[in-house]
């Protein structure tokens, strides 16, 4: 076969997106000296599709056949290797891309400072942060910020304020993102009085907290029962001008007994009405009054039919914080009817809302057939997000599969387990623990102590 052949061969194959079979081509013929676009598009292809050990051999042969690589190849690889954390093989690259007169730029180190920072291994991320200076390659926010986020991860605040200081004293201003970082860290690590320090800073400095940073520190002032002050900075937020999401509605409500999600729900969804659409409440309460009750999901829907009559940008969070809270409640047959008039508007829930959802037909005790005629079963909401491409969190399948577990129907619990796994979420200790108890009361062994080794 020539050389001709062999590149439409494998061009073929990569256009169809039948890449290993490209591959397995490609390793039959590589004594031969491929075309310099047939390389670069089967590495292309390979780390598009994930596989990352055989574009990385595709490369070397590459190398060792004198072929010089693009810029984009390169940086193709340093990021896809980088998200992997194989940093080792990064830093590789980046020599044998300098070796042929390519000089990696400010991205390419970001990302490999970024690989080493998730590896926990700062030494060699501010190495390279040395030698990026040294050959000229101006960091940028996002570089500082990297490196700010593995000191902080790690526990190290005063090299993370030594890195914020160089940073100022760089002509850079330290944007939203360095101080959500360590407002965060502070309230994880119990120190929450730093973070709120850390806050007026922000403040003095005018630069405008986000809802991630009150967030933060509503929840841990919440842990501390410090009551009187969350509910301070929750009007501090509000006076501020700040919209406030879903997570914050979670905090809020766990703020406060159970039974008053709706009210809960019903606060918040006033913020973002007034807030970001501007909509006049007295309006609403004028409507109300001539109403029969005054009852807070109806004052809710008028809210929500409001909010989908104004610019839609919102309105998936307003609907989806609606559902939350009925689920958070028990309440599974409005909650089922809040999806299904969010489904006519043409609104999808958030990943949250359907995680919730799914929690509340298992603590109903539902299980797949429970429901009958158009209300969806769980295992058919479960397809609803993964055919959208959303991932549901290893949470909400160790709900189904403990449920699974407990009422015996172990083939199904082993079904949705490998779904889990072929979709993509990777499992936690947790998970684990749950299919092997699974296994264990079902008489399956075997099964139990293949995945005892695993974990």
């Amino acid at each position: 076969m020539c050389v001709g052949a062999c590149d439409a061969v494998i061009r073929g194959f990569c256009e169809k997106d039948r890449i290993l079979e490209g591959y397995d081509c490609f390793t039959k013929v590589s004594d031969f000296m491929l075309n310099y676009t047939c390389y670069n598009r089967l590495v292309d292809r390979l780390c598009f599709m994930g596989y990352l050990d055989e574009a990385l051999h595709v490369f070397d042969v590459m190398m060792d056949r004198g072929v010089p690589p693009t810029v984009h190849l390169c940086k193709l690889l340093i990021f896809e290797f980088c998200k992997r954390g194989w940093v080792e093989v990064v830093e590789s690259l980046s020599l044998e891309m300098e070796s042929y007169g390519l000089s990696m730029d400010k991205v390419m180190y970001t990302y490999l400072i970024y690989g080493y920072c998730k590896s926990r291994k700062m030494k060699m991320a501010m190495r390279l942060f040395m030698r990026m200076l040294k050959v000229g390659c101006e960091p940028d926010n996002y570089t500082y910020n990297t490196l700010i986020h593995g000191f902080v991860h790690l526990g190290l605040f005063d090299k993370a304020w030594v890195l914020h200081n160089k940073m100022v004293n760089c002509g850079l201003k330290p944007n939203i993102v360095t101080y959500q970082i360590m407002i965060s860290k502070y309230c994880k690590d119990q120190k929450v009085d730093c973070a709120l320090m850390l806050l007026n800073n922000m403040l003095q400095c005018n630069i405008a907290p986000n809802v991630q940073c009150y967030t933060v520190l509503i929840s841990a002032l919440r842990k501390e029962q410090r009551f009187e002050e969350v509910d301070s900075l929750y009007l501090q937020m509000m006076d501020s001008g700040i919209i406030p999401d879903h997570v914050l509605f979670f905090t809020l409500a766990k703020n406060h007994p159970k039974g008053d999600e709706v009210h809960v729900a019903l606060t918040v969804l006033q913020a973002i009405a007034t807030k970001a659409y501007k909509i006049e409440l007295s309006g609403i309460s004028s409507y109300m009054e001539h109403k029969p009750t005054n009852d807070v999901m109806l004052q809710i829907e008028c809210l929500l039919e409001e909010i989908s009559r104004s610019q839609a940008c919102l309105a998936d969070t307003a609907f989806s914080i609606y559902m939350i809270a009925l689920c958070m409640g028990g309440d599974l047959d409005p909650a089922l009817l809040c999806m299904d008039k969010m489904a006519r508007l043409g609104l999808l829930p958030l990943l949250s809302a359907y995680n919730s959802l799914i929690k509340c037909f298992f603590q109903e005790g539902l299980g797949e057939d429970a429901k009958s005629g158009d209300l969806p079963s769980t295992l058919d909401i479960l397809n609803q997000i993964e055919e959208r491409g959303v991932k549901p969190t290893v949470a909400v399948y160790n709900s189904i599969l403990d449920c699974l577990g407990r009422q015996k129907r172990i083939f199904e619990a082993q079904k949705v387990f490998r779904r889990m796994l072929e979709f993509g979420v990777d499992p936690d200790e947790t998970i684990f623990v749950t299919m092997i108890n699974a296994y264990s009361k079902n008489g399956w062994a075997n099964e139990a102590r293949k995945l005892l080794r695993i974990c």
